[in-house]
């Protein structure tokens, strides 16, 4: 019966967790492209005139500090350019930053990733 309670429990802290996250108008987590190990997720906030304000949130599954490179495209095709550093600690979350964008969807890209705060050793994509 006392395993029965536990299940019951977890199940229900799993539940809520998700019910909570879908309230907050997150999607689930996605990988990058460049790195399976560092995933974000995206939400639009809202649309003003022709802009389109979004938050993103990183998370990190490697097992250190990770330091990357990162940026946003409206059009695939554009040059990728990774304008943005980030700094996560193993399996940290990121606040969320907020992007702009001229049209309702975007590309992430990621780039340059290092386990050195001085960028140094960069590893290439997965």
């Amino acid at each position: 019966m006392k395993k029965i309670g536990i299940l019951f429990l977890l199940a229900t802290l799993v539940n809520s967790s998700f019910s909570y996250a879908q309230a907050e108008g997150w999607p689930e987590w996605t990988p990058t492209e460049c790195y399976e190990n560092i995933e974000y997720r995206a939400r639009l906030l809202k649309k003003n005139g022709t802009r389109y304000e979004w938050q993103i949130q990183f998370r990190n599954f490697y097992d250190r500090h990770v330091f990357f490179n990162y940026g946003t495209q409206e059009n695939k095709e554009d040059l990728p350019l990774t304008t943005h550093r980030k700094s996560l600690r193993a399996g940290e979350v990121s606040t969320a930053t907020h992007i702009f964008t001229n049209s309702p969807g975007f590309f992430l890209y990621t780039d340059k990733l290092s386990f050195n705060m001085d960028g140094s050793e960069i590893y290439p994509c997965d």
